[in-house]
């Protein structure tokens, strides 16, 4: 069975991100499989029907997708900011010289996996992910 771990990030500005401040966003780590279910050793849930939806609109054909962890954090974009997701696996928001820009990158064991840049408007999300091998097992 080949699993997936991915992170989808939720991105909601604050007030004063115009100006240099904080940007706030949800990050969702997510385990998918075409198995029965998450394996046994993780916490996980199945993912709202909101969440689904929104996966489904992506090249991703998983089966089946479970929440393994979710965080909200706030971002100053004057800074990196870094995120533990799971002991092996983090993502990394860099800001960028354009004001709405951010460089997100996806970090396994220690390694960049992936990276995504881009603005990300108030409301909008994105997916980044990586097969669990590259990331590590997404224990919480």
């Amino acid at each position: 069975m080949r699993c997936l771990a991915l992170v989808l990030l939720f991105a909601s500005f604050a007030v004063n991100a115009a100006f240099g401040g904080d940007r706030k966003f949800e990050a969702i780590l997510i385990w998918a499989t075409n198995g029965a279910e998450a394996p046994s050793d993780q916490k996980a849930k199945p993912v709202d029907a909101e969440i689904e939806r929104k996966l489904t609109k992506t090249p991703l054909r998983w089966k089946r997708y479970f929440e393994i962890n979710r965080k909200n954090f706030n971002a100053p974009m004057s800074q990196v900011t870094k995120v533990q997701m799971s002991p092996p696996c983090r993502i990394e928001v860099i800001p960028k010289p354009d004001q709405n820009a951010v460089e997100v990158q996806l970090i396994g064991q220690e390694k960049v996996v992936k990276k995504w840049t881009g603005k990300l408007p108030k409301g909008e999300c994105f997916t980044i992910g990586a097969d669990e091998k590259k990331i590590g097992r997404a224990h919480v």
